[in-house]
């Protein structure tokens, strides 16, 4: 049963994240199930989370890694980081704006909201206000289970992650 549920809760864990994927994430009934496809083959699943697989990648950053820390630092233990680790440091900057350089045109952004999921920042200069209200205490986003992507599984059209959340929910695979 535990491994049903780890790819219940990667699966909706990564619609919030926009995980990198080829395969085709659909949540339907206000979130009440979830259908997975993947190589033609289609998984409906309930979206009752009680364990969380969290998956992750090198192209895991902003709101994608937010929810990782928020689901990792909330998670009651029960969380799970599968992939590769998060694009960014757990002290970073974001938010802010863009603007346009005059003589060159170039398009430059700029951060104003520090970030740091590893101890408050109320004190520091520029902490994001979301930050005041959602503490994080981590020490890392270094994923428990490590599964890399590589130029093989991109030219394959695999996504290892989700295939090891798919193993998993066999009886045989992973728990």
């Amino acid at each position: 049963m535990r491994a049903i549920q780890h790819i219940q809760n990667a699966a909706m864990c990564s619609l919030f994240l926009g995980f990198s994927s080829q395969q085709a994430f659909r949540a339907s009934n206000q979130m009440k199930s979830l259908e997975i496809v993947s190589q033609g083959k289609s998984i409906t699943l309930n979206a009752t989370p009680q364990i969380a697989d969290q998956p992750t990648s090198a192209w895991t950053f902003s709101a994608g890694e937010i929810s990782a820390a928020l689901t990792k630092e909330h998670g009651a233990g029960k969380v799970t980081i599968i992939g590769e680790g998060v694009g960014d440091r757990l002290r970073l900057w974001a938010e802010g704006g863009s603007l346009t350089l005059p003589n060159s045109k170039i398009i430059m952004h700029y951060a104003t909201g520090l970030h740091d999921y590893s101890k408050p920042c109320w004190r520091d200069n520029g902490c994001f206000w979301t930050m005041y209200f959602f503490p994080m205490h981590l020490n890392t986003l270094e994923p428990d289970v490590a599964i890399p992507y590589t130029f093989a599984d991109y030219r394959a059209l695999r996504d290892p992650v989700v295939d090891y959340i798919l193993h998993a929910s066999s009886d045989k695979g992973p728990t």
